[in-house]
Parts: C-alpha cells; sequence; structure tokens
C-alpha cells in the first residue's frame, strides 16, 4: 500500500450493505416519485343498473324531499384504471442492479479478507493464471460440488473455518429448491446484470385505500348549531372496498376493485367525493431467478441474510 492508502477491512462489507440500503431506498423513492406524477388515472364507474334519483322522483318536483334524501342501501362503484405514462423501468432495473452488485460484492470481499489473512496476495494487477483471481464467495447448491468449491474459490482461507461458511449454503439452508435460496438468487441476479441484461422487471398496481372529499367541506353554523348534524354527518363520511383485487402486472382498463359508501346517508353521486390512492410496486418477472416475487421484498430478504453471513464471519477477519 501507498503512502496515504486504506487497508482493506471489514468495514468495507458494511459499508457494501449500506450502500446496498442507500439503492432500495432510492428505488421506493422512485416509485413514490411515479405514482404522484398522475401516471394512472381512475375512472369510478357506478353500475348503470343502481337506482337513480330519476327513479323516485317525477317532473314538477313531486317526491322532491324523498330525492334528496338519498338512496337507501349505498351505490357501488367500479374502478377503472388507466395507464397515462410508462412506468420507469430502466431506472427501477439500475436501481436494482446497483444493490445487487453491492450485495455481491460484500459477500466476495468478506472471502478476501479471510483469505489475506492468513496468505499474502499476489501484487496487483493478478496475473491471469493466478488461483487468486477466483477466489470469492461460493454458492453452492448441491452438497456433492462443496468440496470442489472450497479447493477452488476457499483455497485460501482457514479450513478450520469452512464450517461457517457451509452453513449459509443453499444446499445447507434448503433441503428442497435450493435456488430459491437468498444467496442462489442474489448470485443468478448478479450474473444476469453483468454478462446479459439489467434486471426484468414489472410494474404491479393495486388499490391503497380511498377517502371522502366531504370530510373537507366547511358548514357555517347560522344561528348556532344549526349545522351541527350536517358537520357530523359530513366529518363522519367515508368510503369501503367491497372488492380488492389483488394487485399485479397491470393493464390500461383493467378493474381495480369496487367501492361504495360506508354509512347513510348516501349520496345518488357518490363517485363526485371520491378520493382513490393507489400502490405501485415493482417485481421480477416470473421466470427465475426472481420467481414474480416484489424486488423490495426479494432484496430485502437477500440484504440481511447477507448481513448476517457478514456478522457470523467478522470475528475471523
Amino acid at each position: 500500500m501507498g503512502k496515504g492508502s486504506a487497508s482493506p477491512g471489514i468495514d468495507d462489507c458494511l459499508a457494501l450493505i449500506g450502500r446496498a440500503d442507500v439503492h432500495l431506498k432510492a428505488l421506493e423513492r422512485r416509485l413514490d416519485r411515479f405514482v404522484r406524477s398522475d401516471a394512472y388515472s381512475i375512472d369510478a364507474r357506478v353500475d348503470p343498473q343502481a337506482p337513480s334519483i330519476d327513479d323516485v322522483t317525477e317532473p314538477f318536483g313531486r317526491n322532491w324531499r324523498q330525492g334528496l334524501a338519498g338512496p337507501d342501501t349505498p351505490i357501488e362503484m367500479v374502478l377503472i384504471g388507466h395507464v397515462r405514462r410508462s412506468p420507469p423501468s430502466r431506472s427501477a432495473g439500475l436501481l436494482i442492479a446497483d444493490a445487487v452488485n453491492n450485495l455481491r460484492a460484500a459477500l466476495d470481499n468478506l472471502i478476501w479478507l479471510l483469505s489475506i489473512k492468513t496468505t499474502t496476495p499476489p501484487p496487483n494487477p493478478i496475473p491471469m493464471s493466478s488461483p487468486w483471481r477466483v477466489v470469492g464467495w461460493p454458492v453452492v447448491l448441491q452438497r456433492d460440488n462443496w468440496k470442489g468449491n472450497c479447493g477452488k474459490q476457499l483455497q485460501f482461507v482457514d479450513p478450520t473455518i469452512f464450517g461457517e461458511i457451509e452453513r449459509f449454503q443453499p444446499f445447507s439452508r434448503r433441503e428442497h429448491d435450493p435456488e430459491r435460496d437468498e444467496f442462489a438468487v442474489l448470485n443468478e441476479l448478479w450474473n444476469i446484470h453483468k454478462h446479459r441484461h439489467l434486471p426484468l422487471t414489472e410494474f404491479w398496481l393495486g388499490l391503497d385505500h380511498v377517502t371522502s372529499q366531504l370530510n373537507r367541506v366547511t358548514v357555517i353554523s347560522s344561528p348556532p348549531h344549526y349545522g351541527d348534524d350536517l358537520r357530523a354527518a359530513l366529518s363522519s363520511h367515508a368510503y369501503e372496498i367491497v372488492e380488492d383485487h389483488p394487485r399485479g402486472r397491470f393493464e390500461d382498463g383493467a378493474v381495480l376493485g369496487i367501492v361504495r359508501e360506508a354509512q347513510p346517508p348516501y349520496s345518488w353521486w357518490p363517485d363526485m367525493h371520491l378520493h382513490t390512492y393507489l400502490a405501485v410496486d415493482v417485481a421480477f418477472g416470473s421466470d427465475p431467478p426472481g420467481y414474480g416475487v416484489p424486488v423490495q421484498e426479494t432484496l430485502s430478504a437477500i440484504r440481511d441474510q447477507v448481513a448476517a453471513a457478514v456478522g457470523a464471519l467478522k470475528q475471523y477477519v
């Protein structure tokens, strides 16, 4: 090392995990900005078979009091979503790839530290034929392949700690489907991004919750207390989700759910006061290695397992 240069240490591994956290937070903010940019619009459609004010009132004002009172039962509305802007697939893919790279690097850096603990590494640049070029964190799906990987990627690591590394291997952690283990998924995502393309994702859309804009109406009492009943009715006005379609890959014109007013008095025009809030998520495609699981869920689980591995092995550095 030259004067003023830093030596590698376990803090580098922790910093890489922390950097992955930064990218995951940035992805969350990117999705939030996308939702708030009016990327989607919602059309609340009243069932054409639902009763209307025309059914209870007649020309020239007969039965007008019943009309003003509203319907006896709430009118249901079907919420239809429309796409107004394409999702930020590329920027999301870059953030996902950055998080994956940092998490994989934290593991490889850890094995490098364990290797130079017992053996002096060659100077940079490492010769192409040097066994040091394959030093790194092994990801082994089959127990029969474990010894071979120890002889390559862990050849400079103290053999007495092989057992600690082995317990984090997919074959040790999963009797079935080891390819779905967090370390296996991380390794595949890393290889795909490194050699082929950005992580392939799809954007999911769903109904988060609905609110009433009548809560914001100001009722002025004149004389005093004249509007108390109306004020109470408006302040408690709410909608409820009757049917919430599962979040998933969204296509323009898809039904998001069905809503209605939660309690009387009900309105003939319930769509006038409805405000909808959407939930947007990004998920990996249904194929391996993501298996259609939301990105944040997948990468957060991987991040925790990487942190566990670093935490367990840092005592040997």
